[in-house]
């Protein structure tokens, strides 16, 4: 594996730790009480780390929107083609 496939590689599980964090801590808390350091604690990061990835608070909770609605897309998929 070369040095730019393993940077990005590191790259991308240091963002789904952040948004696995970032759920954690919004279910825990309520998305409005919860704040880019709890994520940042939770994801053992620091605040500048995660904001590298994500613009705010609210640009993590679009992108774990995103990803849940693509879930629920493939599964519908998959579940009118089992039809």
């Amino acid at each position: 594996m070369t040095t730019r496939a393993r940077r990005e590689r590191e790259k991308e599980e240091r963002r789904q730790s952040i948004l696995r964090a970032a759920r954690e801590v919004f279910f825990e808390n309520g998305f409005h009480r919860a704040t880019v350091d709890n994520v940042a604690e939770r994801a053992e990061v620091s605040k500048g780390t995660v904001y590298l990835y994500f613009e705010s608070k609210e640009t993590i909770l679009a992108h774990l929107l995103l990803e849940g609605l693509g879930e629920l897309l493939g599964e519908l998929e998959q579940a009118y083609a089992a039809d």
